[in-house]
């Protein structure tokens, strides 16, 4: 009797185990279900934001390779002086201001010409900081200088992260440097999170901040929640300090 038992019981057990394992594994699937489910809808309304601004950003620089002025003003750059690239600076500054600032009502925060050799000549968002190398940086930068095509995708910088729209320019049939605006990913976060039942953060290697970012601008970052290794944008990240161009 007490050996019926026992067999009795472990089948028990082991119908019990095999039905555990079998609910268990099944969960499992179901949750992996959903969840590639929703990571798949999240994929797919980022590929749409990313393309809407793609949109407006060739919007906003093609209208910039159209302008006479502009292309004559910044054509003369690679070729002078510092001091004559200076009044230069200044003059491109002045005339595309009122531009600058109506982009940023469109949660665009960034425009930013650069030299055919890379160099930075001009920050609309840091007007006084200009002329450092972005060669190793920003490779969206080199690409565009290099191959004369549009760059576009997510690059941190000297100062801001964000997703780039880098595009060639040139004047008189010459290739003279090329103009980027960009995004902010927390502009695509607030997008996704206004058509999605999601919330979003962002987060961002420490080590990519300390290499790229200009010492006076980590400030921007703080220590992410989640991991110890990452940095997390300040909610005031997206000011823009009003500094004027001298």
């Amino acid at each position: 009797m007490a050996k019926k038992i026992i067999i009795t019981s472990i089948f028990i057990l082991l119908i019990e185990s095999i039905f555990f394992f079998w609910a268990y594994t099944n969960y499992i699937d179901e949750e992996n279900k959903y969840l590639q489910t929703k990571t798949d809808e999240l994929e797919l309304r980022y590929t749409k934001i990313f393309d809407m601004y793609s949109v407006s950003a060739n919007l906003v620089c093609g209208a910039i390779n159209t302008k006479e002025n502009i292309l004559q003003i910044f054509s003369q750059a690679k070729d002078v002086d510092s001091m004559r690239r200076v009044a230069l600076r200044k003059e491109l500054y002045l005339e595309l201001l009122p531009y600058y600032q109506y982009m940023q009502k469109s949660n665009y925060r960034q425009l930013h010409f650069h030299l055919p050799d890379n160099r930075s000549f001009l920050r609309f968002h840091r007007p006084r900081k200009y002329g450092d190398d972005l060669t190793k940086i920003r490779s969206t930068v080199r690409f565009a200088n290099e191959t004369q095509k549009i760059a576009k995708g997510f690059e941190e910088g000297r100062i801001f992260n964000g997703f780039r729209y880098v595009f060639p320019l040139s004047y008189n049939n010459e290739h003279i440097g090329t103009v980027e605006t960009s995004v902010s990913f927390k502009a695509i976060i607030a997008q996704i999170e206004e058509h999605s039942n999601v919330i979003c953060d962002f987060m961002i290697n420490k080590k990519i901040v300390s290499q790229k970012v200009f010492d006076s601008e980590q400030q921007n970052y703080q220590n992410s929640l989640l991991n110890n290794f990452f940095y997390k944008e300040k909610k005031d990240y997206l000011k823009i300090k009003s500094k004027k161009i001298k």
